[in-house]
C-alpha cells in the first residue's frame, strides 16, 4: 500500500511539474519554446525609464529572433554572447565609453537593446550575404530611369577621360608619361603623379581631371584635344604662359553628372531591392514556420 501509495505521489509530482512547465510555456517556435521567465527577463532589460511594458510587443520580439536564430543555425551562422561582447568592447576602445553611452541615451535604449538588436543584425547580415547571392540584377535601363526620375534628362556628349602635366623641365615628359600610357589603373598613375610632384618633377597643378566635354575647354587646348587619340602624349600646349601636356585615356559618349552619380543610384537600387527582398524572405520563411502563442 505504501509503494502505491508512494507511486501515485510521484506520478502526481511529475504531473504537477509538467503543468507548471506548460503554463510557463509563452510561445513555440517549430520545436524550440520560450519561457514566460524568458520574456519578463527581455521586458525587465529592455524597458527604459517612462516606458510601457506591452508583453505582446516584446514576445514578438523573441519570436522573430528565434525565428532568425533557427535558421541561421541551419545555415551555420552562430552569434555567440562573447562575440557581441568582443564587438561592444572594440567600439568603446574606438570612440570612448563616453560616446557610446550617449548614442544610447540619444537612441533611447539601453545595453541590454544594443546588444539584442547587434546580434539581430549580424545574423541577418550573415543570412543575407547567402539568401541574396546572386539574385539581385541592376539593369542600366533601370539606373538611367532612376536618373531622369530624381535628377533630370541624360545629356549626351563627346568626353574624355583626362589627365594634365606641368612639367618643371619640359625635356623629361616623354619619359615620365610612359607609365600613364601604359597603365589604366587610376590608383597607380594617381600616386605616380604624387611620386613625381615629391621628386620636383611635376608642378602641384599636375592632376588627372576625369571625365570633362574638351569643346568647355579654352581653343588652344580643346582644338589639340579634339583631334588626339588615346593614350598619346599631346603637347606642349602653351596655357597662361605655360607648356603643359595632356594624356587622354578615354573617349566615350555619355552625360558627366549621369556617370559621377551612376555608382550612388546602383547602390541605392540595390539597397531597396535587398530590403524588399529580405524583407519577402522573412515573410516567407515566418510563414513557414510553426508558430504558438500562449500568452
Amino acid at each position: 500500500m505504501k509503494k502505491i501509495l508512494k507511486i501515485i505521489i510521484i506520478l502526481f509530482s511529475i504531473n504537477l511539474a509538467d503543468a507548471k512547465l506548460a503554463e510557463s510555456i509563452v510561445a513555440v517556435v517549430n520545436n524550440e519554446i520560450i519561457l514566460l521567465s524568458e520574456l519578463n527577463q527581455h521586458i525587465k532589460k529592455s524597458s527604459t525609464e517612462g516606458q510601457e511594458n506591452d508583453k505582446a510587443e516584446y514576445l514578438t520580439e523573441l519570436v522573430n529572433l528565434r525565428i532568425i536564430e533557427i535558421q541561421a543555425r541551419k545555415m551555420g551562422i552562430e552569434v555567440t554572447d562573447e562575440q557581441l561582447e568582443s564587438i561592444i568592447k572594440e567600439m568603446i576602445n574606438k570612440n570612448g565609453k563616453d560616446n557610446f553611452l550617449q548614442e544610447l541615451e540619444r537612441q533611447k535604449i539601453n545595453k541590454y537593446i544594443f546588444k539584442y538588436r547587434l546580434k539581430n543584425q549580424i545574423l541577418q547580415e550573415n543570412l543575407a550575404q547567402l539568401v541574396l547571392k546572386d539574385k539581385i540584377i541592376i539593369s542600366e535601363a533601370e539606373i538611367e530611369k532612376y536618373y531622369e526620375e530624381n535628377f533630370g534628362r541624360i545629356k549626351k556628349e563627346n568626353l574624355i577621360n583626362l589627365y594634365i602635366f606641368e612639367f618643371k623641365d619640359k625635356s623629361v615628359a616623354q619619359k615620365n608619361t610612359q607609365v600613364f600610357i601604359d597603365n589604366s589603373n587610376e590608383l597607380v598613375l594617381q600616386n605616380e603623379i604624387t611620386r613625381l610632384v615629391k621628386k620636383e618633377v611635376l608642378n602641384e597643378s599636375s592632376k588627372h581631371v576625369g571625365l570633362i566635354n574638351p569643346n568647355k575647354l579654352s581653343p588652344e587646348i580643346s582644338d589639340k584635344l579634339i583631334e588626339a587619340k588615346k593614350n598619346e602624349l599631346i603637347g606642349p600646349i602653351i596655357y597662361n604662359g605655360k607648356d603643359h601636356f595632356f594624356i587622354i585615356k578615354d573617349i566615350i559618349i555619355g552625360d558627366n553628372a549621369f556617370i559621377e552619380a551612376r555608382e550612388g543610384i546602383k547602390t541605392s537600387l540595390y539597397q531597396e531591392k535587398s530590403i524588399k527582398l529580405l524583407d519577402d524572405w522573412f515573410q516567407e520563411l515566418r510563414d513557414n514556420s510553426y508558430i504558438s502563442i500562449r500568452l
